[in-house]
């Protein structure tokens, strides 16, 4: 579980360059090895959040997918293309239900500009 916490530190610092300079498919890339060092360094995903992220790593528009929160259940996050978000959507949707057997629900959000002092 340490080696989670000391790569994660160094995926968060290159996280803030790669959104800062725009490279939004390396910033994706971190978000899967972020998933994968909770799944298997940490042991904290979960059967749910472990398909939620498989699943969306298997789509084109899908630039990369974690657990999010405090992990051992939860939610995922995913950067998906708005052009791609409702296939995104329906792709994932359907085969979580398949798998798993109930529904998983869906919240689109846009990126802000961040916190910043008044």
């Amino acid at each position: 579980r340490a080696r989670h916490a000391v790569y994660e530190n160094a995926r968060v610092l290159e996280a803030a360059d790669a959104l800062e300079e725009g490279r939004l498919e390396r910033f994706g890339e971190l978000l899967n090895e972020s998933h994968l060092s909770l799944q298997f360094d940490y042991e904290s995903t979960g059967m749910e959040l472990d398909c939620l992220a498989e699943l969306a790593w298997q789509r084109e528009e899908c630039l990369g997918a974690r657990v999010t929160g405090a992990g051992f259940g939860g939610s995922a996050v995913a950067l998906v293309r708005r052009d791609g978000v409702e296939d995104f959507c329906c792709y994932v949707g359907e085969r979580y239900r398949r798998y798993i057997g109930y529904d998983c629900s869906f919240f689109r959000s846009e990126s802000g500009d961040g916190a910043r002092r008044v």
